[in-house]
C-alpha cells in the first residue's frame, strides 16, 4: 500500500509539472491526447500486464507443482496491481467527464486545470504499473532460471 501512495503522489507531481510545462509553452497537445486516448490507453496497459500476469503466473504454477512453493504475497501484488489499474480507469473516465463539463467549467473556473493535471498523473502511473509488471517478470525469469540451475530442473 505504501508503494501505491508513493507511485501516486510522484504521478501527481509529475503531471503538476508536466501540465505546467505545457501550459508555460502553450501546448494543448498532451491534453487533447490524453482526453482523446487515456482510456484506450488505460485499457490497452490493463491487457498487457493482465496477459504478462498470465505467464507469471504460469511460470509459478510450475515451480508450484514440482517443489511446493507457495506464492501468496506474489499472487496478492498481482490482484492489488489489476485493481490499481481498473481504478485508474475509472478515476480517468471521472476526470475526463468532469473535465468535458461545461457546467463544472463555469461553476469552477480551476477544476479543468485539476483535472489535466489528474489525468496527466492516471497515464504516468499506468505506465509505472506497466514497467512494474515487466520487471517482475523479467526478475521472475531470472530466479526462476537460477532455481532451475540450482535443482537441475528443466520445463518443457
Amino acid at each position: 500500500m505504501n508503494n501505491v501512495i508513493k507511485w501516486a503522489a510522484v504521478s501527481l507531481i509529475l503531471g503538476y509539472f508536466l501540465n505546467r510545462l505545457c501550459e508555460a509553452i502553450q501546448s494543448d497537445f498532451l491534453d487533447k491526447f490524453l482526453e482523446s486516448n487515456l482510456i484506450l490507453l488505460l485499457v490497452a496497459v490493463l491487457a498487457i500486464n493482465t496477459a504478462t500476469i498470465g505467464i507469471i503466473l504460469l511460470r509459478l504454477g510450475e515451480l508450484s507443482s514440482e517443489h511446493q512453493i507457495k506464492f501468496p504475497r506474489i499472487i496478492s501484488a498481482m490482484k492489488q496491481s489489476i485493481w490499481e489499474q481498473l481504478a485508474l480507469i475509472v478515476i480517468g473516465t471521472i476526470c475526463l467527464i468532469i473535465h468535458g463539463s461545461k457546467l463544472v467549467q463555469l461553476k469552477y473556473p480551476d477544476v479543468p486545470y485539476c483535472t489535466e493535471t489528474v489525468i496527466i498523473a492516471v497515464a504516468i502511473y499506468a505506465i509505472v504499473a506497466l514497467y512494474d509488471t515487466a520487471e517482475a517478470a523479467f526478475a521472475l525469469n531470472q530466479e526462476s532460471d537460477k532455481l532451475i540451475k540450482k535443482i537441475g530442473l528443466e520445463f518443457t
